[in-house]
């Protein structure tokens, strides 16, 4: 079924020079309506519902932020492109204040338009289709990886891509392969719980050099920090590594974030696992102590 055509409507005194630009945007599928001042636009608004809106600032009569304006009191969420010769901060500051897309300066080309057009209005849907096509393309990579991983280095890195790959997929609005990315990790869960089962005593009893461990954080981590200047430990009990992910880029504006992982102590529930951190024991050694 042949997908409707995305609704643009200009608004710019000068209309008449930019049939071009018009005539460019309908041979790529868009159904373009061309008004040449704030009025007309308002009242199309009120009868029709469109895509984007592109908006001369420099208008007689109502003025581009000024409409823009009243476009905002009934539809908070219309999705609107400035178009202006200024080039005045102030104006730009207005226009970024009432939260357009993006910002045009006069004389634009007809590809320069388009290409704000398709990222505002198909960039979900470019971006959800690039990110399937990167999942398909590394999919077999990504088994192989799992069949092959012999050791904790090799676990780490691939629980680490699939959830990158989750988060990436969630973020594109790609919901047909979910099942896909879930479904590799409980296969990766399953390789994991019997090859650790297998490991772990070695570890615990020396017999083997461990990964980094729960008791081995506050030694390796957090005793080099400190000095004169204060130092805060911070543990967040029961997070995940995609629940990181998305806090990570909140902090990374005011600090700079050194990522690392480790293997928690077993059995993982928080008495034993915190206990440990803070310890830098295993469970018994603390009950001897």
């Amino acid at each position: 079924m042949r997908r409707a055509a995305k609704r643009i409507l200009w608004v710019d005194d000068e209309i008449d020079l930019l049939r071009p630009h018009l005539l460019f945007l309908q041979q790529r599928g868009y159904q373009v309506d061309a008004v040449s001042n704030g009025d007309d636009a308002l009242a199309l608004l009120r009868g029709y519902a469109y895509d984007l809106i592109l908006l001369d600032e420099q208008m007689p009569g109502r003025r581009g932020l000024e409409v823009l304006e009243m476009i905002r009191r009934d539809d908070p969420h219309a999705r609107v492109v400035m178009v202006t010769k200024s080039e005045e901060d102030r104006t730009m500051t207005e226009a970024i204040g009432r939260q357009v897309e993006d910002y045009l300066v006069k004389p634009t080309s007809p590809r320069q338009v388009l290409s704000v057009v398709t990222r505002i209005l198909e960039g979900s849907s470019i971006q959800q289709q690039r990110a399937a096509q990167d999942f398909a393309k590394r999919w077999p990579a990504l088994t192989r990886m799992r069949e092959q991983a012999a050791g904790h280095a090799d676990f780490a890195r691939i629980y680490q891509e699939l959830v990158e790959w989750h988060l990436r997929l969630e973020g594109a609005g790609e919901t047909g392969l979910r099942g896909t990315v879930e479904a590799l990790h409980d296969d990766l869960r399953h390789d994991f719980g019997r090859w650790v089962t297998g490991k772990y005593p070695s570890w615990v009893w020396g017999e083997e050099n461990p990964p980094e461990m729960s008791v081995d954080i506050v030694e390796r981590r957090l005793l080099p920090l400190l000095g004169k200047e204060p130092v805060f430990f911070v543990v967040l009990d029961c997070m995940r590594l995609d629940q990181w992910r998305a806090i990570a880029p909140l902090l990374s504006d005011s600090f700079d974030v050194d990522e690392g992982y480790h293997y928690s102590i077993l059995p993982t529930a928080t008495p034993y696992a915190r206990n440990a951190i803070f310890a830098g024991r295993f469970p018994d050694e603390i009950a001897r102590e």
